[in-house]
């Protein structure tokens, strides 16, 4: 009689077993972004739209109002001190230069830039935002990569 309760009480916990390592293979599923652009070797480059009460408050300026993303880039590469820290530089300081958002034929720059914590070493994220004419969301992210062969990245926001 112990020896059925052992085996049942065995099946039981491998059927637990079975269903929370099921679980856990569902819940690595691939992120899906707005818009995601092979960089560099191995790497990519990646945009999602933010709701702008996640990175500022906003009050009513007249017609104005803003557009915030979140722009990431991973990068498989090994890279020695001095290049990470020519890329830290450049990331933190540097990279809203390379970014403009086109908006009905209209060319603007980022207004607020903000680096994101660092989730692993091959990985790094920003978050910009433009102001924008209120009722209007860009049509277009342009970015001029300054490292490698000088690419445009295109990014078309298919947004409604």
């Amino acid at each position: 009689m112990r020896q059925k309760g052992l085996i049942y009480g065995s099946l039981v916990c491998m059927a637990i077993a079975a269903a929370c390592n099921g679980r856990h293979k569902d819940a690595a599923v691939k992120v899906k972004h707005l818009a995601t652009v092979p960089y560099s070797a191995g790497g990519e480059l990646y945009v999602d739209g933010v709701a702008n009460k996640k990175v500022l408050k906003e009050r009513d300026s007249g017609n104005y109002t803003f557009s915030s993303f979140r722009i990431g880039f991973t990068d498989s590469l090994p890279h020695d001190k001095k290049e990470e820290i020519a890329l830290n530089k450049y990331f933190d300081y540097e990279m809203q230069r390379d970014w403009v958002a086109l908006v009905n034929g209209d060319t603007l720059r980022p207004v607020f830039v903000q680096p994101m914590v660092r989730k692993n070493v091959q990985s790094r994220e920003a978050l910009l935002v433009f102001e924008i004419m209120k009722g209007q969301q860009p049509d277009t992210l342009v970015y001029k990569s300054p490292f490698g062969p000088k690419e445009i990245q295109l990014i078309v926001l298919n947004r409604k």
